[in-house]
């Protein structure tokens, strides 16, 4: 999420190409509904935006986090690269499908770089498996000295 500071940049640069004012709780408001990114990733998912035919004269926070996707979904690597990451990186079949999530979404959502999130994905993946807490069940146990609460009434 962008820091006051940066909500205010941000709408700073808006006005300035669509005119118009805005308020510090606008631009928070603006700022808390953007995804997950830097101001420099709005301030060029904007100027993309500027870029593009649109009917609605005035950008939204959808508006940037749609183009801000699309850029981020075009650097995450194809099935083939992923392929060939994981043979180098010595991933097994069974650690495959985990690895390759966590690639993408360091991608995708936690504005990682291919070897970031490559990186990440293979310290998680090769790390042994933490032990699990043994499973809770339930057993129905009678409560010492409640018996009597469950006694049937008999009907007169």
């Amino acid at each position: 999420m962008l820091s006051d500071s940066d909500a205010i940049k941000l709408m700073t640069a808006i006005t300035e190409v669509n005119g118009g004012d805005f308020t510090l709780p606008g631009a928070k408001l603006f700022a808390a509904s953007l995804d997950d990114m830097s101001l420099d990733e709005a301030l060029n998912g904007f100027a993309e935006w500027n870029k593009q035919p649109h009917d609605f004269g005035k950008v939204r926070p959808y508006d940037i986090n749609r183009v801000v996707r699309a850029k981020r979904s075009r650097l995450v690597p194809t099935d083939g690269e992923i392929n060939a990451l994981a043979e180098t990186s010595g991933v097994t079949s069974a650690q495959y499908f985990v690895w390759r999530r966590r690639i993408i979404h360091g991608i995708t959502r936690r504005n990682e770089t291919r070897t970031e999130a490559l990186a990440a994905a293979t310290r998680s993946a090769l790390e042994p498996a933490q032990a699990q807490p043994p499973a809770r069940t339930l057993t129905s146990q009678p409560i010492p000295g409640l018996s009597h609460a469950f006694r049937e009434v008999p009907h007169e």
